[in-house]
């Protein structure tokens, strides 16, 4: 029994295919590889008015999100042709704390030093030690979500030339032709942030303010990119400037309400 050239072709190409897919583990471990940092930025406008009070803000507890980076496979598009052939493979990839070079918590609490002893009429202290008196004014944040996923797919092409033959009986320097061809790229797709956070503000055991801010965010578009290297330093990068910016947005929305109660009394 004889194996024609087209089938040998086609069972070559699927072979190559089939070795090139990548699996969410060894990507995962390719990310958690890396680090990057969160960030912020002051840009509201600073308060020169009289400072009436002071607040104190307890200890953040948790940063709410887990500590490694994870990898998983969404789905793969195969479409096996005779001299062409593409495979799409999508990954979700959900951030983790210790793709950071800072605790989140902490992060936050420093964004909202930073931003109410600017931008506020009153000075926000720290207290994480929880030894301000009852009748201080305390400031507690509780994060009750912080996801922040992003998705890597993988496009990959390759084709049989069947006129190889030709184009080396045509070449008259030593240029070696291979029958095969093909291209790899990466799209690395626009993260998305999901960022609640209880705030509560207490004097003399009474709750005087209490809300749950809540943002779900995407402030960038994606980006292609050929090499794979460029494209895992690129996602764990969108990630953390989602979440960055997210912070910022909602930190400056809970200044301004507080500054806002403060001004009322």
């Amino acid at each position: 029994m004889t194996t024609s050239p087209r089938a040998i072709a086609a069972l070559l190409l699927i072979t190559i295919f089939f070795t090139s897919c990548r699996t969410s583990k060894s990507l995962q471990q390719e990310i958690r590889g890396s680090l990057s940092h969160l960030y912020y930025e002051l840009s509201t406008p600073e308060y020169l008015g009289e400072v009436k009070h002071n607040t104190h803000l307890s200890f953040i507890d948790n940063s709410n999100m887990d500590y490694y980076t994870t990898v998983k496979k969404k789905g793969v598009t195969l479409v096996p042709l005779l001299f062409f052939n593409y495979i799409g493979q999508s990954y979700k990839v959900q951030l983790g704390e210790g793709s950071l070079t800072s605790n989140y918590r902490e992060f936050l609490s420093d964004a909202l030093l930073a931003e109410c002893n600017s931008s506020t009429c009153f000075n926000l202290l720290e207290d994480y030690d929880g030894l301000a008196a009852d009748s201080c004014y305390t400031l507690n944040v509780r994060i009750t979500q912080n996801r922040t996923s992003s998705g890597i797919r993988i496009n990959e092409t390759a084709f049989f030339n069947p006129f190889f033959l030709i184009d080396m009986a045509l070449q008259t320097d030593n240029h070696i032709f291979s029958p095969f061809g093909g291209s790899k790229s990466h799209h690395v797709k626009s993260p998305t942030t999901n960022l609640s956070l209880h705030v509560e503000l207490r004097k003399d055991n009474k709750c005087l303010f209490s809300k749950e801010y809540q943002l779900k965010r995407k402030y960038r578009s994606g980006k292609d990119i050929r090499d794979a290297d460029i494209a895992n330093g690129t996602c764990l990068d969108a990630m953390a400037e989602n979440l960055s910016l997210a912070t910022k947005e909602v930190v400056e929305i809970i200044s301004q309400e507080l500054h806002m109660f403060f001004l009322a009394q």
